[in-house]
């Protein structure tokens, strides 16, 4: 199923668009965007810790968590 992005659309870094969502304006980063229109439902980064969790791969979340741990103390995502 196709997604729908819209003349002058920005996707932030890491933001997942759901299949048959229809966007525009400014997705931000690590945004999870679903629906018509595009709606933001979550953010990437807890959804790739939950499917890691869930496929059992331990040593992925772990670093994902480091990672997530990092960026809450510095107050935002290290570029």
């Amino acid at each position: 199923m196709r997604s729908v992005l819209l003349p002058g659309v920005t996707v932030g870094q890491g933001a997942i668009i759901g299949a048959g969502s229809v966007v525009r304006g400014h997705i931000p980063d690590y945004a999870v965007v679903t629906g018509n229109p595009g709606e933001v439902v979550g953010d990437s980064r807890e959804f790739l810790l939950k499917q890691f969790r869930r496929l059992g791969r331990f040593s992925e979340a772990k670093t994902l968590t480091a990672i997530l741990t990092q960026e809450s103390r510095t107050d935002g995502p290290s570029k």
